[in-house]
């Protein structure tokens, strides 16, 4: 089911199961994850807050933070309708470099260069609200073994991407706010993390990409976050 989220990340789902792993056939964890489309960080011309999914389709979006227009690679403006239209799946998987996280993404900004951010919370996790709550993030960082270096995609032509990454253990990449702990990754998120997200979000045309930037939340003129997908115990 998709839902929406308010500002940078989202909130909620789960599920278990198992399947074969390796030639003795031992059992690998594997969770599923709710896809949610980002509210909360979209507003209008006139600064309104603007929900994608239920605004009027043609409406022109900016982006809060920075109160610039969101833009697609080629410059035009992206409007509520082509924001909303991400829908994708993911599931990740305990392997004995980390924890796989493969994703199948569709409705994507055609050929818009992606990246990849994880969160991390603590019980009781993250709260929609509203207002939604932070408080429970004890950790963020890029997406994959390389970091920064490595946690980008581009979306092909039809807006298409599948991306597999694994996250190792071991410290994350960024330092989040002083009110917030920085804590490693675990051996596998799938079993040691209670609730994390991942964070979709697409560059701004003209703006600084790789190892340099890091997530919108503090370099919020280089990307917009679009989607998240939820992983909870």
């Amino acid at each position: 089911m998709m839902r929406g989220l308010f500002p940078m990340t989202l909130m909620m789902a789960s599920l278990l199961a198992t399947t074969a792993f390796g030639g003795q056939g031992a059992a690998r964890p594997t969770d599923q994850a709710e896809f949610l489309i980002v509210e909360g960080l979209t507003v209008d011309a006139q600064g309104n807050t603007v929900i994608p999914a239920k605004a009027d389709p043609d409406t022109k979006l900016y982006y809060r933070r920075s109160g610039k227009p969101v833009l697609a690679p080629d410059g035009r403006a992206v409007t509520a309708a082509t924001f909303a239209a991400a829908a994708g799946t993911a599931e990740a998987t305990c392997v004995p470099s980390g924890t796989r996280v493969e994703l199948h993404l569709s409705g994507l900004i055609p050929n818009a260069d992606y990246r990849l951010w994880l969160i991390l919370f603590k019980e009781p996790g993250f709260d929609l609200g509203p207002p939604p709550d932070m408080s429970n993030a004890i950790g963020e960082g890029a997406l994959g073994e390389r970091g920064r270096s490595g946690n980008s995609f581009k979306a092909s032509p039809a807006g298409e991407a599948t991306v597999a990454l694994v996250q190792p253990p071991g410290p994350m990449s960024e330092t989040l706010p002083p009110a917030f702990a920085n804590e490693p990754a675990g051996a596998c998120l799938v079993t040691d993390a209670f609730e994390w997200h991942v964070v979709g979000a697409f560059q701004q045309p003209d703006q600084p990409s790789g190892s340099d930037v890091g997530p919108p939340l503090f370099f919020p003129e280089t990307a917009v976050e679009q989607f998240v997908f939820i992983f909870k115990k």
